[in-house]
């Protein structure tokens, strides 16, 4: 009996200390964490802006046939190999965004920069909802996701093959970290099987 009440004393304990910590969040907190976001975001879209190329590089000339229709859209053409890689995915995402904005090489540096900023917001989102409040901590996402240190993936529209793989696992985090917290399992595996 006794190692039961210790126990359940062990445990018990850190929720208490999580209650206590949710509250309001402090303006400055909010300020920072959103000002840097914002700051960062308008850096990255500054820098498409400013530097993005409309002349396709490297492997978007091999979809250059496609946005012409020289290249007929095909499933055996979705999932031919791109170097040593199949990307269905990604060439469906680059070629709706071209068939949407027109022909334009810097629509899919946008969409990459676009893709950051959303999942570096959902995250703070997130953490907040976790956590009860936002913290001066949460000024990492934006730090991670939309520095500069990743500018050459930014201007090269094709990476949007790896910016759509870290859009998919970060949607899956998010879903379970949230799945804990009024969004259930089952919700955010479909919501996942759809992304």
């Amino acid at each position: 009996r006794r190692n039961r009440t210790c126990e359940t004393k062990l445990f018990a304990a850190p929720q208490a200390e999580v209650g206590a910590s949710r509250g309001r969040s402090s303006l400055p907190a909010v300020l920072v964490v959103w000002g840097v976001w914002f700051a960062m975001a308008a850096a990255d879209v500054w820098l498409v802006a400013r530097y993005g190329s409309n002349v396709p590089s490297w492997d978007e000339w091999d979809m250059v046939p496609t946005l012409t229709h020289e290249q007929p859209v095909t499933g055996e053409w979705l999932w031919s190999q791109h170097n040593e890689h199949r990307v269905p995915l990604p060439r469906l995402v680059f070629l709706v965004l071209h068939r949407i904005f027109g022909i334009d090489f810097r629509v899919t540096m946008y969409f990459n920069t676009l893709v950051m900023a959303a999942l570096a917001a959902a995250s703070i989102v997130a953490a907040t909802r976790l956590r009860g409040r936002l913290s001066y901590s949460d000024v990492f996402f934006p730090l991670t996701l939309l520095n500069w240190g990743q500018a050459v993936n930014l201007l090269w529209g094709w990476q949007l093959q790896f910016f759509t793989s870290v859009l998919l696992a970060m949607v899956a985090l998010l879903a379970i970290a949230l799945a804990g917290t009024g969004v259930s399992l089952s919700t955010a595996g479909i919501v996942e099987g759809v992304m």
